[in-house]
């Protein structure tokens, strides 16, 4: 198998006074060359990371004490995740292609038949999760079920935000869950699924319904887990004022703030730091990101 070639002049900005040092780079297609957008980027191990742009440019400010050993991790829909030392990376970082063997999938007549899998309505226990400094995917686990047999298609996604006037992007993320590692597996869709929110005045929560019906993508029996990711650029952010004591303060933020709702079993998972984490042991209260599935046969 052909390797991923990275050949880099280094790239390093530093600030006059040499305490601060960041990275100004650009991520691509290894064989096409155009910038890939939305990619999850983050100094490994660490809570310090961003996304690139719609254009692939990212800036990613390094600490203080950086240390020269540290790696970055890149990742994106449809390519494989590329690890690398930061003194090697140059102007643009080339992630390879990922390969996908896709089942055939014999379709019967639409007998219009659907079911909606994990509702959600006003009386629901509910909060909302915001995103500060990090970049992070949120995934709700869905258990296979016997009465998925008759309606196995996953035609819609329901993703449940805060209210806003502001419209913001983020990514839809569906993996198969891996039953040996316990945790988000291989991607189910090998293309990038971005989606916008609605603007609506008020408060509350919206419904964001994204038609995936084109995929023809069946349940998968081990369980789905759909991930929903944040992307940290200007257009998502905004600021936050905070009180503490007599002072008040500005903290920046990233849209949108998806609702969350308790449950009785833990089925959140969260990619941070370049990993997974089954959140369980964060908190006594099992929040799960509110996802709906419309499956229909």
């Amino acid at each position: 198998m052909k390797q991923l070639l990275l050949i880099f002049s280094v790239l390093f900005v530093f600030s006059a006074l040499g305490q601060t040092s960041h990275l100004d780079n650009n991520v691509a297609d290894l064989h096409s060359g155009k910038p890939i957008p939305y990619a999850n980027i983050w100094v490994l191990n660490t809570d310090r990371g961003t996304s690139s742009s719609v254009n692939g440019d990212f800036i990613l400010k390094l600490d203080n004490d950086f240390n020269s050993s540290q790696k970055l991790k890149i990742t994106a829909i449809g390519y494989i995740d590329t690890i690398i030392d930061i003194p090697e990376i140059g102007d643009t970082v080339f992630l390879k292609p990922r390969e996908y063997n896709i089942e055939e999938i014999t379709i019967y007549p639409q007998m219009k038949n659907s079911l909606i899998v994990n509702p959600i309505n006003k009386k629901t226990d509910k909060t909302y999760w915001i995103c500060s400094n990090s970049p992070s995917i949120i995934g709700r686990y869905f258990k296979y079920q016997d009465s998925f047999d008759t309606t196995s298609f996953i035609d819609n996604i329901i993703v449940y935000t805060e209210k806003s006037l502001k419209k913001y992007d983020f990514n839809l993320h569906l993996y198969e869950y891996d039953t040996i590692k316990h945790r988000p597996g291989n991607d189910l869709i090998n293309e990038n699924i971005l989606v916008t929110t609605k603007s609506k005045f008020g408060f509350g929560f919206t419904e964001n319904v994204i038609d995936i019906s084109r995929f023809k993508l069946q349940f998968p029996q081990n369980g789905l887990i759909v991930g929903v990711e944040w992307i940290m650029t200007k257009e998502n952010s905004y600021d936050e004022t905070n009180f503490e004591g007599n002072f008040t303060y500005k903290e920046k933020k990233y849209g949108p703030d998806f609702l969350v709702t308790n449950e009785t079993e833990n089925s959140r998972f969260l990619y941070q730091m370049g990993r997974w984490f089954s959140t369980e042991i964060w908190t006594s209260r099992k929040f799960s990101p509110a996802i709906s599935l419309v499956l229909t046969d």
